[in-house]
């Protein structure tokens, strides 16, 4: 294809759009992956009764999960998808560099945008940090959860080995609650998660339907009401039971 330059400085097109006029490498994405906070598009408000539960009984805080979070911070890494549920065959759509990217999800960020395939895809893989950086609101039992101050979270900690990567090998979890140790794990997502044999079902999560490309989805990791202490010696501020998926 042959490109007007001289017409193109006059109109003033830009670079990018230069170089997809002439064949160049440079295309508008097909798929936007953003990611949320929140499993539904209008966030959870939290319950009165969960309000009223927390101030009336203090001493049982420990067991009641009445927190949500204000920021909530993840590092991805690639993200993978394919045709079949079972998330066989799955193809490399989106790379964040060896050192990944750190987000945070209350932002809405966009997690990966590339141009993979045409098609219908019911599975997608995200390879990730286990660790999740999170800042409870002033809803979280305290001590030790304490609004605006951040915490780390080891989602994949020792001695569990359930988790599995892209090859169906085993990956070692290190860290506990009390001193988290971070692993990179990956988070299979499907519209049919019974089907993902290749996997843990501790590391699967559903999508609400088929992602076809041209498109975009929205990865959720919702924290609402699931930001609690957990007792002990010493006690800690922990997430536990929140939402993962895709929407």
């Amino acid at each position: 294809m042959r490109c007007n330059v001289k017409f193109i400085r006059v109109a003033g097109i830009t670079l990018a759009a230069l170089l997809a006029a002439c064949g160049g490498e440079s295309e508008a994405p097909t798929l936007t992956v953003i990611g949320s906070m929140s499993s539904v598009k209008t966030a959870r408000a939290q319950p009165l009764y969960e309000r009223i539960l927390a101030a009336l009984l203090p001493a049982a805080r420990a067991q009641v999960m009445a927190g949500g979070a204000t920021a909530l911070k993840m590092r991805f890494y690639t993200l993978h998808a394919s045709p079949n549920a079972d998330c066989t065959s799955p193809i490399l759509i989106a790379d964040n560099g060896a050192a990944g990217v750190e987000l945070n999800l209350a932002d809405s960020p966009v997690l990966f945008r590339s141009s993979p395939p045409a098609g219908t895809y019911r599975c997608l893989i995200i390879k990730a940090s286990d660790l999740m950086k999170i800042t409870p609101d002033d809803d979280a039992p305290a001590p030790p959860c304490t609004h605006g101050v951040e915490l780390t979270k080891d989602l994949y900690r020792a001695p569990d080995t359930d988790y599995k990567d892209l090859a169906g090998t085993p990956i070692t979890a290190h860290g506990t609650d009390a001193v988290p140790a971070g692993d990179t794990v990956y988070f299979f997502a499907s519209t049919d998660t019974a089907s993902v044999t290749s996997a843990s079902p501790n590391q699967t999560v559903p999508m609400s339907g088929a992602l076809v490309v041209p498109g975009a989805t929205t990865f959720y990791l919702d924290p609402s009401g699931s930001v609690t202490s957990t007792g002990g010696i010493p006690a800690y501020c922990s997430l536990e039971g929140g939402r993962m998926g895709f929407r």
